[in-house]
């Protein structure tokens, strides 16, 4: 924090504020600018797998099976290989590509070439998307929506890799398009193709209805309810009061300045 100091940066952001690092950064100093909408979509069969395991959590040894069964059985491989299978969907307006690579200089210029709401967000230039698409703990599949040779919308999911034992195996890591239109053909098809088991995601307040549309519920209503996760910023020069932390005149720590997705966190 000294050097960044000393190099003239005058905040420091932390984009993965859970339980233990937020209680330890507020006794040093930072403050939280806005909580994430953690969310989650169960199928049928995964929300009464989850009831059992719930049923028998004061069960020794029952609880233990049905935990490692229902972690195995959702962290499999196969919604990445029926998207896999898929490859090719024409869709209203357009075609939807399912592809293992990440077409990071398309995506850039997609990102670059719609309005900017002004809120604070990761370059996803292409340089960092073929740089986080890299992830060696984490699995990508990338839908991709065509349309007249030009791409016009993609969501890419996640899977954790098979040594890592999550709750949520599979995420929805980043979503873009070019209308509303284009960002709900990408999740029906992600959602009808993939059948994914349990599949989460930070919700944005542009597509929130969407989302909630699709069956998504809040994951964790204890953590929401405290705040978490959320973006942690701290001040590394000057003596200001955290009120005082403007940039453009508005505040850093209102809710609304930040656009923050999975993809720009460890956890994507």
């Amino acid at each position: 924090l000294s050097d960044l100091a000393a190099r003239g940066h005058d905040f420091v952001v932390n984009t993965s504020g859970g339980r233990l690092t937020v209680l330890s950064s507020l006794a040093q100093g930072w403050r939280s600018a806005a909580a994430m909408e953690s969310l989650v979509r169960l199928s049928p069969v995964a929300g009464a797998r989850n009831v059992m395991s719930s049923r028998l959590r004061g069960v020794r040894g029952l609880w233990r099976v049905a935990r490692i069964h229902s972690n195995t059985a959702i962290s499999s491989a196969a919604p990445f290989a029926r998207l896999d299978r898929m490859k090719r969907m024409t869709v209203a307006g357009g075609t939807i590509v399912a592809e293992r690579l990440v077409r990071a200089d398309a995506m850039a210029e997609l990102v670059a070439r719609l309005p900017y709401d002004g809120r604070l967000r990761q370059i996803r230039d292409a340089t960092y998307l073929a740089w986080r698409y890299r992830n060696p703990i984490r699995e990508y599949r990338f839908l991709y929506f065509e349309r007249e040779g030009r791409l016009d919308g993609y969501l890419a999911l996640a899977r954790w890799v098979e040594f890592q034992r999550p709750t949520l195996p599979f995420h929805i890591v980043d979503w873009e398009g070019v209308d509303e239109t284009v960002r709900r053909e990408l999740l029906l098809c992600a959602l009808r193709v993939a059948r994914i088991s349990e599949l989460g995601t930070w919700g944005a307040s542009r597509d929130m209805d969407m989302l909630h549309g699709a069956g998504f519920v809040i994951a964790d209503p204890e953590q929401r309810a405290r705040g978490l996760p959320c973006v942690l910023l701290k001040k590394l020069r000057g003596d200001t009061a955290p009120e005082a932390w403007t940039l453009g005149g508005a505040s850093l720590l209102a809710p609304q300045r930040w656009d923050m997705r999975l993809l720009y966190s460890m956890h994507g």
